[in-house]
């Protein structure tokens, strides 16, 4: 299967390729550095130049590729085209399917079918959640995983960063107030049945500096504790936010099936 999409930057074209590589979505990439584009957007018609990339994959893998394609994307709107070639070489595809994951398994559906011993995630984030007297800094996320939920201020965390410094940096880049001592509160781990996977360390934080404001990532949302929003969350948080939120640790596991949770386990 092949994925056509553009850029507005050979860096960044080349950050993508990286990071699906690393992943094993994708056996091969191609990058041409500059394009020129013409669309329309918000009303006007717009004329840029772009990076061209073409990447390949196996069939089993194009529509989990395209989806973190669109996590990891900087565009509101990415355009990501999957194509089937016809007739393609036989030895090609062989190899394809050698150098990327392997989906031969079935998916698992419970926690008990995981290997959580030698389980390694794909990424690595945090999740910080700011409190003001009764209140608590939440989010509603614009884009990436979870686009449209309303969770914490966070993130992934950065190559060669801190965990703590990771958490900062979060907030700071979405909500636009660093936190001051956040404090560490417990560790999630996610897994996807489409293979994706995120260890996600949890902060709280009882003061900060800084105005709130919104970002191209968040729109933030000061909630009253004892009203917040958990259908509007992923289903694990109304599992283990309230704990963390009253000062306790907190630790668990959690399988998904896109948004919906399959199944859980708090230690």
């Amino acid at each position: 299967m092949r994925l056509i999409l553009a850029t507005s930057s050979s860096d960044q074209a080349e950050e993508l390729i990286g990071r699906l590589l690393e992943e094993k979505l994708i056996g091969c990439a191609n990058l041409i550095p500059r394009v020129r584009s013409f669309y329309h957007w918000q009303g006007e018609i717009c004329r840029d130049e772009e990076s061209l990339l073409i990447m390949e994959t196996t069939a089993a893998l194009a529509d989990e590729a395209r989806r973190r394609l669109r996590e990891l994307h900087a565009y509101e709107v990415p355009k990501i085209v999957v194509l089937d070639p016809e007739n393609c070489d036989a030895d090609y595809l062989a190899w394809l399917g050698e150098v990327t994951r392997q989906t031969t398994a079935l998916p698992a559906r419970k926690l008990g079918e995981i290997d959580w011993a030698d389980w390694r995630p794909v990424d690595r984030a945090t999740l910080t959640f700011v409190i003001r007297d009764r209140e608590v800094l939440l989010i509603r996320k614009k884009r990436g995983l979870g686009a449209g939920k309303i969770n914490g201020p966070g993130g992934r965390i950065e190559e060669g960063e801190s965990i703590r410094d990771g958490a900062i940096r979060e907030v700071e880049e979405e909500v636009g107030i660093t936190p001051l001592d956040p404090e560490k509160r417990g560790e999630l781990r996610f897994q996807f049945i489409d293979g994706y996977s995120i260890h996600v360390h949890v902060f709280s934080a009882r003061r900060h500096v800084g105005e709130v404001r919104e970002s191209d990532e968040a729109i933030p949302l000061w909630t009253e504790i004892s009203a917040i929003p958990y259908p509007e969350m992923w289903a694990d948080d109304i599992h283990w936010l309230p704990a963390a939120l009253a000062g306790q640790s907190v630790s668990g596991r959690f399988l998904f099936d896109g948004d919906v949770l399959l199944d859980y386990e708090l230690d």
